[in-house]
């Protein structure tokens, strides 16, 4: 999927198509007509157009085995596109293998950028199948697999020829944190208290039940303590609402689906953001959140373990673990001089992974991975 689709894989594509595009290279997006996948399929309305000046080709998709929707009508198309490299994204993808099997019949050179292990197939019946598959040849074929986490990459590094890892993390758009409208979001529902935001799709992956799990032992130091939850809704959204009913914090968390300025209003008005994640790739939430200078509370899964170095930015906590998980947000409320330090360190930080600085790490790829003329 590919914007205005919601999703960490779908920004890093635009930013770097983007970006790719402003120094003079023609970039031109495949991606499935799909918008959201769950709990139903949303379709895009035009199969050709432009997103903020990017070039995109969306193609029908239809469901196959399970969130592996086919996207047959791209093909045809690249099989005559006139392209010197491909850079597929997402593991686990149709279009994926499709690109990375015609890169192989054309000769072209192929990078691939997985964002993740598995993803919608992890699941599934037939993944130990599909694992055998891709090893024979999206992994086979790539010329260079971008890993944006160390986690990420030990995985690959036991599928596939480990000289063909390189390890470039997600960047963060600052333009967008530094200009542009900037919206309150606290003011406008009147919260009071420590505020903690979450971000992200509503998914059981991304860990929101064990935050609110957490919220009656942070209510209990701190009674006008607020959760806010923000994310389009992928299905799970009524189980939260249930739990939160059931654990007597209906009140105290909000579910909230944000515009982008808006997100970024919250951010600006929260005390802390927690990624309470099961798992995680190199989540943008986390360098969106530090570029906005606010501390982390987030599980030590994937690459969150990259990005935060424990009382330097933010603090790590087992997955699942509400009591761990209301403990560090407590920690943090109650050090108001280690937040501060936390998230002034951060807005600093996050300048090492700005979008211009990536891109040229990637670029660098590519030409590593095209032959000599």
């Amino acid at each position: 999927m590919f914007k205005p689709a919601v999703g960490g894989a779908e920004e890093c594509v635009y930013q770097l198509s983007r970006r790719l595009r402003e120094k003079g290279h023609d970039v031109v997006v495949y991606t499935s007509d799909l918008l959201k996948m769950s709990p139903h399929y949303v379709h895009a309305e035009k199969q050709y157009d432009q997103f903020f000046g990017v070039d995109v080709r969306r193609f029908q998709a239809t469901r196959m085995v399970g969130n592996y929707p086919a996207v047959l009508g791209a093909i045809p198309k690249l099989l005559v596109q006139r392209m010197d490299i491909v850079h597929a994204h997402v593991f686990g993808a149709f279009i994926t293998d499709a690109a990375a099997l015609i890169s192989g019949v054309r000769k072209t050179p192929f990078v691939f950028s997985p964002h993740g292990f598995l993803g919608a197939l992890s699941e599934h019946p037939l993944r130990h199948a599909y694992m055998l598959l891709s090893r024979l040849n999206t992994l086979r074929i790539a010329r260079k697999i971008i890993c944006n986490s160390r986690a990420d990459a030990q995985y690959y590094r036991m599928l596939t020829d480990p000289k063909k890892i390189e390890i470039i993390p997600n960047g963060v758009d600052l333009d967008w944190i530094a200009f542009g409208e900037k919206r309150t979001f606290s003011d406008q529902r009147l919260l009071k208290g420590p505020v903690i935001a979450s971000v992200g799709r509503v998914t059981k992956s991304k860990g929101f039940q064990y935050l609110i799990q957490a919220l009656p032992i942070v209510s209990q130091q701190f009674p006008e303590a607020k959760v806010v939850i923000a994310g389009e809704d992928f299905g799970f959204l009524g189980d939260l609402r249930q739990l939160a009913h059931d654990a007597g914090v209906e009140k105290s968390v909000i579910f909230a689906r944000l515009s982008r300025e808006e997100i970024k209003g919250l951010y600006m008005d929260c005390d802390i953001v927690a990624i309470p994640s099961i798992y995680e790739g190199f989540p943008l939430v986390a360098l969106e959140a530090m570029a906005c200078g606010k501390p982390l509370v987030a599980s030590d899964v994937g690459g969150l373990r990259d990005i935060i170095v424990p009382n330097m930015n933010g603090l790590l906590v087992p997955p699942a673990d509400p009591e761990k998980l209301a403990g560090a947000i407590i920690s943090l409320i109650q050090n108001e001089h280690l937040s501060r330090d936390i998230g002034r360190r951060n807005a600093c930080e996050a300048k090492k992974y700005s979008w211009d600085m990536i891109v040229d790490r990637i670029e660098a790829v590519y030409q590593e991975a095209c032959p000599n003329p």
